[in-house]
């Protein structure tokens, strides 16, 4: 099965609500708390997310999140994609998690 754009949706808006957020701790618990009502009221488009569970994490100076990415075997509907993947190097295992490290100190 082809992954889906699940935010199918302006980045910018979405960008900003996470600016914002940082700077607005209402708006930051609010987003935690039920990030679909909150990127709705930002007029951001989560027509795609029907049936999808997002949750959203916070990192600290104390704390950082590691996101596992989804089974490429099932992703691409091909049982050879994790040796591909492999045979490609780390290159390839970075991109899997590009989003999820977007912002980490290194």
């Amino acid at each position: 099965m082809p992954r889906i754009n699940i935010l199918n949706t302006d980045y910018e808006k979405l960008g900003q609500l996470i600016v914002d957020s940082w700077t607005n701790p209402t708006l930051r618990l609010a987003l935690i708390n039920d990030p679909i009502g909150t990127m709705t009221a930002k007029t951001i488009d989560v027509s795609n997310l029907v049936n999808v569970r997002i949750v959203v994490v916070e990192d600290t100076i104390t704390t950082r999140h590691l996101i596992l990415p989804e089974d490429p075997r099932i992703v691409e509907g091909d049982p050879n994609a994790i040796r591909d993947i492999l045979a490609m190097g780390s290159g390839k295992l970075s991109s899997l998690g590009e989003g999820a490290a977007s912002g980490c100190k290194r």
